[in-house]
């Protein structure tokens, strides 16, 4: 028992709680071993879409914050004002619970994180178990309460031992198992009308309505389950159309508008029209 528990380590340090276990290092690496001439193939295909990917990825961010840096020079709070144009605007935005999301995300994204970090460090451990390389421990560590994960090699090992392609198929083995992961999280996505289809009833188009503050102008005239299917002259298909009805609608100068009211609205805020 005690050389059990000898195989588990933990460590509490300022924001950070790490646990480390040796007990995981042997399945691992017997796992990418044993079957290493049935690996290789698959960590050689990491290792064409991660060189490849690096240099999309890289591109794709610097062409993101230059979106990011105009689209922060024409916005403007006023709501009359010409607002950034969609195309204007970032494909990727951080995501900061609390800040442009609502906090409770945090219930999705910590399952999520902490998917991706084991499926990452999954995949650089059982490349190293393929090429030879002993694995000394695995961790899991919560930084403010955020999870991570690491994989510790053997350091009676020599790296330099290592041909260039044995190195990469470990170095790109994490970014490899993390393309995967989002692709199949990808195509389980776009898969759910037609795996749902059965218990599903089909959808007239529109955007739904779920939620009304008390403060908009909405509230008692529009009921949580509505559709609303058009806004002025924009037709409204999804939600995403509602969104884009409100872009567009702040580049459209109307030179009259008019707008209908119940005759009770119009005794009770007599005084305040003009």
């Amino acid at each position: 028992f005690n050389a059990y528990i000898s195989q588990f380590e933990f460590t509490l340090e300022f924001g950070r709680l790490t646990f480390t276990t040796s007990s995981l290092s042997n399945w691992l690496y017997c796992l990418g071993n044993r079957r290493k001439h049935g690996w290789r193939p698959w960590f050689d295909a990491g290792v064409f879409v991660s060189r490849f990917g690096i240099v999309l990825a890289t591109c794709f961010l610097i062409y993101n914050l230059w979106r990011l840096a105009r689209s922060s020079l024409f916005y403007t709070e006023s709501f009359d004002a010409v607002a950034a144009e969609p195309a204007d605007k970032p494909l990727l935005v951080p995501l900061v619970p609390g800040y442009n999301v609502p906090f409770y995300t945090v219930i999705y994204m910590w399952p999520a994180i902490f998917i991706s970090v084991v499926v990452h460090e999954f995949g650089h451990a059982v490349a190293a178990g393929t090429e030879g390389v002993p694995i000394a421990q695995v961790g899991f560590f919560f930084m403010f309460l955020f999870p991570g994960a690491f994989v510790k090699l053997s350091e009676t090992f020599d790296l330099n031992r290592l041909a260039p392609i044995q190195s990469l198929r470990i170095v790109c083995a994490g970014v490899w198992h993390n393309f995967c992961l989002a692709a199949c999280c990808g195509l389980l996505y776009f898969s759910l009308p037609l795996l749902l289809l059965p218990v599903l009833v089909p959808s007239t188009g529109g955007a739904p309505v779920e939620y009304i503050s008390e403060v908009s102008p909405a509230f008692g005239r529009v009921t949580v389950g509505d559709v609303i299917v058009q806004v002025n002259e924009f037709p409204i298909h999804n939600p995403m159309d509602w969104i884009s009805a409100f872009e567009r609608l702040s580049t459209v100068s109307y030179k009259s508008a008019g707008y209908c009211f119940d005759e009770s609205n119009l005794l009770v805020y007599q005084d305040e029209s003009c």
